[in-house]
């Protein structure tokens, strides 16, 4: 049951018109994942963890909407995502460049053995 639960909530967020002048819509919708929470909250634990994953989707989308509602621009978490993203890519160039250097080293001791 937890499980259709979370893609209830999913769905409803995807249905709820988010925009700058929609207020309304992001705070109806914090009202009913706050009961979407308490429900989880008061149902028994699963041994599959459905619900604590349920739970866990809750908590996020609450937690966006608070941050929608702050009127935080979400540009921040893009800037440091796309940092992110090109140490790794430069990382990886190293990595491929020293792995390139220790297989043309290889190939030159065999070389030289022959």
């Amino acid at each position: 049951m937890t499980r259709y639960l979370g893609a209830i909530v999913i769905g409803f967020l995807l249905a709820v018109p988010v925009s700058a002048q929609d207020y309304y819509g992001l705070r109806v919708a914090q009202e009913h994942l706050q009961a979407a929470w308490d429900s989880l909250n008061a149902a028994p634990p699963d041994q599959q963890g459905h619900r604590d994953r349920a739970v866990g989707y809750v908590n996020k989308a609450l937690g966006e909407i608070h941050l929608a509602l702050s009127g935080e621009p979400p540009h921040g978490r893009a800037e440091e995502k796309g940092e992110r993203r090109a140490a790794d890519l430069e990382r990886r160039k190293e990595r491929r460049d020293q792995r390139l250097e220790e297989k043309a080293q290889k190939r030159e001791e065999r070389m030289e053995q022959r």
